[in-house]
């Protein structure tokens, strides 16, 4: 019994802990593609604006 509960705590654990994972690697990968974007809006406000200036 005991080594039961031992292992299904074990398992529990794991499973947090890989959710917690996920969770951040979905948030980093959320970062980066919001960043990315924000550089690209960047680059063609700066085209645009050099357009502008010719």
């Amino acid at each position: 019994m005991m080594m039961m509960m031992m292992m299904m705590m074990m398992m529990m654990m794991m499973m947090m802990m890989m959710m917690v994972m996920m969770m951040m690697m979905m948030m980093m990968m959320m970062m980066m593609m919001m960043m990315m974007m924000m550089m690209m809006m960047m680059m063609m406000m700066m085209m645009m604006m050099m357009m502008m200036m010719i």
